[in-house]
């Protein structure tokens, strides 16, 4: 679906948008070559077929343009009732709209552009979720379960220092000491397995313990 955006917004916005007699450009201002580029079109416009009224879109437009863009894939792809486009929403939209999708889409969109080939970057990430034989092995479930072990680290120091407060109160240690011991010696195995399946019920995959422990502790 984002290339479907890019290309929606490249048609849109970086070939020429007609409005009335306007033509708008989008380009970064802040680039010297990008308005030295800008001149040249401007001098030679009757070459290239555009209108002598070309010009560099403010923020403001091109905001309305990325949402408008971004709208009109949306809609197109809830036409179609595609199994992709429905799983995409239900993993990155919210129960009440679409905004955060938008959101997303629009970020990742906004990073591509600092790389200098934004398509072939794109290729290669998503080729990085093709034929997973195992999560772990894969970066990004290196990446998650490297957090998650430093969620359970956190975890065990909070637990610990929990112990060591309630010995200042014996009515607090006899009700909750052996809870908190249990709770430690399981974050214990935890942290010694490191593994993607290590749930106590033989959980694996999105039900990870490991996992969920880094959830559970805020880790983003």
């Amino acid at each position: 679906m984002l290339q479907e955006f890019r290309n929606c917004w490249r048609k849109t916005l970086q070939i020429v948008i007609y409005s009335g007699s306007n033509c708008y450009w989008d380009v970064p201002k802040s680039v010297p070559y990008i308005v030295f580029c800008n001149e040249l079109i401007k001098e030679n416009f009757y070459k290239l077929n555009l209108s002598p009224e070309l010009r560099i879109v403010d923020s403001s437009e091109l905001t309305l343009l990325k949402q408008t863009a971004i709208t009109n894939v949306l809609e197109r792809n809830y036409e179609q009732q595609d199994q992709a486009f429905a799983d995409l929403v239900e993993a990155f939209s919210s129960d009440r709209d679409d905004s955060r999708i938008i959101q997303t889409v629009e970020a990742l969109y906004e990073f591509t552009r600092s790389h200098p080939f934004p398509q072939k970057w794109l290729d290669e990430k998503a080729a990085m979720y093709q034929h997973i034989e195992q999560v772990a092995d894969t970066p990004w479930g290196q990446t998650l379960l490297f957090y998650a072990q430093e969620a359970v680290h956190y975890c065990i120091t909070l637990t610990k220092h929990a112990l060591e407060l309630m010995k200042q109160d014996a009515k607090l240690l006899e009700t909750y000491e052996n809870t908190y011991q249990s709770d430690l010696a399981e974050l214990n195995h935890l942290k010694d397995a490191g593994t993607w399946s290590v749930g106590r019920s033989g959980k694996s995959g999105r039900e990870c313990d490991l996992c969920t422990i880094a959830v559970t502790a805020g880790i983003q």
